[in-house]
């Protein structure tokens, strides 16, 4: 059974709005304001404004109204205490709600502020934006003219309801908007009681311009009505966030362009997002996959390339790689990969910023080159044989093996041809020992004439027919040349060049005592030490 019947109901209504300071709504059964209807037409200034009850009170008080709203509706009626949105003259109130249904087809509301002012001022102040209502009706003619409007749309707009009634909607479209407002209006024409949306500005009074989002519905050819009937919601916030975004993202494209370096943002799946205008031209042609960009570099270095990118999708730390472009003009660049999510830690993605890195490669190169490399000949230098035999022994393998090279009697062709005949001497030589070598072995001069053929991963035998390729290669009577061999684990390098180097200066002994050494040269074990030494003169000019 109902708690109040409507007879008290509106009795209770009626004593209400005797308080100068109350303010009346109608409310349809979904919360919304509605037209106040006949009865109450008279108290159209004190008009709740807004789009719902909700919109007058804080937030923490909206489920509380919900539950009153819904009191009503079958008890008859409610009242809940609120604390009221600025700038109302009061900080709190009571919204009392009476279901009148019957009488007058709502059920009405009304707010009686705690602290009484001598008058409620409904309007809200102009300059607030987040004080304005967000929703407002409004009726317009065949011509577009208003010939509605409630005190939200005055509000919204800053323009009294006189300035607003009789004018033409489209003068206050903004110029860019009005050709979307005319094609809006011409569609909605020809089709009757169809509500359409469209998103426009429109001028405030004070200059400003503001988004709403209007949804026309032609009534027309209802008798009731002969207008089209226009909701209209504030949107202005909305659009600000929107544009923020796309000033954010043009923000962000244009600094992309004007990077000097390759931009690449890839989906999880390895697609190509976006790319700006340097990256094909670093990479010499477009991309469209993970799988292009990879192919752009060159193979020595692909390996590495796809890790980097493979880890960063895969949701690893990000990743940083130098690598070599497979272009014809052999060029360098760092990658640094970023890995994207979706801020809950799904890995959504990875952007890639690909830096050319040619100049100081080559750079590198040089130094390295001038750090590790004799400048005559093109062998290593001292420095760089070190490193190689090094890395020689750290390598896995059946062994390492060392040819210790010496020029005989090189002062006397310096002293009797001249430095630039033992220039050529030294080039001539170096050419010699790298084609006798195998690919991964490395030549090293290791003094003024002296040399070092260093070979990892071989074999005894393979290392005497090293030796006997080296000694066929060079010239008649120019060289003596020691072989040292050891397998795997078994030595150390400075044993192993001493060794060599002894293994050379028995070849050198047997030169001075005038010993032919013969076609096929023996290969004496040595008594202490692992592996073998292979010594062997030159051939006789005779």
């Amino acid at each position: 059974m109902r708690e109040l019947d409507e007879y008290t109901a509106w009795r209770a209504v009626a004593a209400l709005l005797r308080d100068p300071a109350a303010t009346v709504g109608a409310i349809a059964l979904n919360g919304l304001f509605a037209d106040l209807p006949a009865e109450l037409a008279h108290l159209e200034p004190r008009r709740m404004a807004g789009r719902s009850a909700l919109d007058l009170v804080q937030p923490g008080d909206k489920g509380a109204v919900i539950l009153a709203f819904e009191r009503a509706t079958t008890d008859g009626g409610s009242q809940v205490d609120v604390g009221l949105r600025k700038p109302s003259a009061s900080s709190s109130g009571t919204l009392h709600f009476a279901d009148l249904r019957e009488r007058l087809g709502v059920v009405v509301g009304v707010l009686v502020p705690s602290v009484q002012p001598a008058r409620l001022a409904v309007a809200f102040p102009d300059g607030d934006l987040a004080e304005r209502p967000r929703f407002a009706r409004v009726a317009k003619n065949e011509f577009s003219r208003f010939v509605e409007v409630d005190d939200a749309w005055c509000q919204m707009l800053g323009w009294t309801r006189e300035e607003l009634l009789g004018s033409r909607s489209l003068d206050l479209i903004h110029p860019d908007d009005q050709d979307l407002a005319v094609a809006s209006w011409m569609d909605l024409q020809g089709t009757p009681g169809l509500g359409r949306r469209v998103r426009l500005r429109h001028l405030r009074s004070d200059g400003s311009w503001a988004w709403f989002e209007v949804t026309n519905h032609n009534l027309m050819e209802d008798p009731e009505h002969g207008c089209v009937r226009c909701e209209i919601v504030d949107i202005s916030e909305e659009m600000a966030a929107h544009e923020q975004v796309r000033a954010r993202e043009q923000l962000l494209h244009r600094l992309a362009e004007a990077l000097p370096v390759g931009v690449v943002q890839l989906s999880a799946d390895g697609s190509v997002v976006y790319s700006n205008r340097q990256l094909p031209e670093l990479l010499a042609f477009p991309v469209s996959t993970l799988a292009d960009l990879l192919a752009a570099v060159a193979g020595d270095d692909r390996a590495s390339a796809e890790a980097a990118f493979r880890s960063v999708l895969d949701g690893a730390s990000d990743a940083d790689v130098e690598v070599a472009l497979a272009r014809e003009d052999l060029r360098w660049c760092a990658v640094s990969v970023r890995r994207l999510d979706d801020g809950a830690g799904t890995t959504t993605g990875a952007v890639g910023c690909l830096t050319d890195t040619t100049d100081s490669a080559r750079l590198r190169n040089e130094l390295s080159q001038q750090a590790t490399v004799d400048p005559l000949t093109g062998a290593h230098n001292r420095a760089g044989s070190d490193a190689a035999l090094a890395e020689a022994f750290a390598a896995p393998g059946a062994g390492v093996a060392v040819l210790f090279v010496d020029l005989d009697d090189f002062k006397t062709v310096n002293d009797e041809l001249g430095h630039e005949a033992g220039d050529r001497l030294l080039v001539d030589v170096a050419d010699a020992l790298r084609t006798a070598c195998r690919s991964g072995d490395t030549v090293g001069r290791v003094g003024g004439d002296e040399f070092l053929v260093i070979c990892r991963d071989v074999g005894q035998e393979a290392a005497r027919a090293l030796h006997a390729r080296v000694e066929a290669g060079l010239p008649d009577g120019t060289a003596s040349v020691g072989l040292a061999w050891t397998p795997a684990g078994q030595s150390s390098a400075p044993e192993l060049v001493a060794r060599a180097d002894t293994a050379m200066y028995a070849a050198k002994s047997r030169r001075d005592a005038a010993v032919p050494r013969p076609r096929t040269p023996t290969v004496p074990a040595l008594g202490e030490g692992p592996g073998l030494s292979q010594s062997a003169s030159p051939r006789s000019t005779a």
